[in-house]
């Protein structure tokens, strides 16, 4: 099988929301995580990490058009935890993602170059496999 390939059978467990996305879709979306990556940065994790990179980026993007997947933004349904940073009722105030809130900063300890990512959840899970792999730049001579 090809890194593709076990990718997208990944992220058909990890995410199924995708489930009933076009093939065509789910590959550019994977093809454009591999693209990006340096498979050497994850050595024994890489196709989870893309698995959820992938997630990631089809969650943002959805969200950003609108679809149904982005629908529960804020709640962290469908896995996009960022953006909404309050709704109001009456007296009552819940906020999520932004100031006041959720900050996926403190929950996942990265800095602010991650911060988009720190918007979904599946983000937040590609920050804590990258997080787990040793540090190479020490090792090189």
């Amino acid at each position: 099988m090809s890194d593709l390939t076990d990718i997208v059978t990944v992220l058909g467990f990890i995410a199924p929301e995708f489930t009933g996305e076009a093939a065509a879709r789910l590959n550019y979306f994977g093809q454009s995580c591999i693209d990006e990556t340096d498979k050497d940065v994850f050595p024994s994790s890489y196709i989870d990490a893309m698995a959820y990179l992938t997630a990631h980026k089809l969650t943002r993007a959805m969200a950003v058009s609108g679809s149904a997947v982005g629908a529960g933004a804020g709640s962290g349904a469908g896995g996009y935890v960022g953006s909404i940073s309050s709704v109001k009722v009456g007296d009552e105030s819940i906020n999520y993602g932004g100031a006041g809130g959720f900050s996926a900063n403190s929950v996942v300890g990265v800095g602010e170059g991650d911060a988009e990512l720190g918007t979904t959840r599946y983000g937040m899970a590609f920050m804590r496999l990258r997080n787990k792999q040793p540090d190479i730049g020490m090792f090189l001579a």
